[in-house]
């Protein structure tokens, strides 16, 4: 599971790039708009939103125990969410829009995912508990495959 709250960085979780714009520009082609954030720039500034999320699930030691998710979930939850607001402030370069619109896409599904855990372990389900941890696997997955094509390696 932390695995999948790195990837959301986690949350892809958690957790972004249909983006609302933080470099300015960053439309479908490069016209010289200065403004315009590179690739680098993006990789580089979810790697910095990633590494402060990692660091906050790291003090929170989550274990991925239903017991965990119940005493620490809201928490997990507001990083997460927090998180991927962050992303959205983060506009993609045309060439990577894709992968960014797909790390965005598993980032909102790992955080359905962590509230349907968290949902679940305050219930005592572990059956719903597990379900939501597979589906929160793939949704990492995902999204740390997108941004290994961003290239945002502390996010992967």
């Amino acid at each position: 599971m932390r695995r999948n709250l790195r990837a959301l960085g986690a949350v892809a979780v958690a957790v972004g790039a249909t983006a609302a714009g933080c470099g300015g520009g960053g439309g479908d082609n490069d016209d010289g708009n200065s403004s315009a954030m590179s690739k680098k720039d993006y990789a580089d500034a979810l790697n910095t939103i990633c590494n402060r999320a990692n660091r906050e699930i790291q003090n929170l030691h989550i274990t991925g125990s239903i017991r965990n998710f119940k005493e620490r979930g809201d928490q997990i939850i507001t990083i997460t969410r927090r998180t991927i607001n962050e992303f959205n402030g983060v506009d993609p370069p045309g060439e990577v829009r894709d992968a960014g619109t797909r790390f965005q896409k598993a980032n909102q599904g790992l955080l359905r995912d962590i509230q349907l855990a968290v949902q679940a372990a305050k219930a005592g389900d572990q059956s719903k508990f597990n379900d939501a941890q597979q589906k929160a696997q793939q949704h990492g997955e995902q999204s740390s495959t997108a941004a290994q094509e961003i290239g945002a390696k502390d996010c992967a």
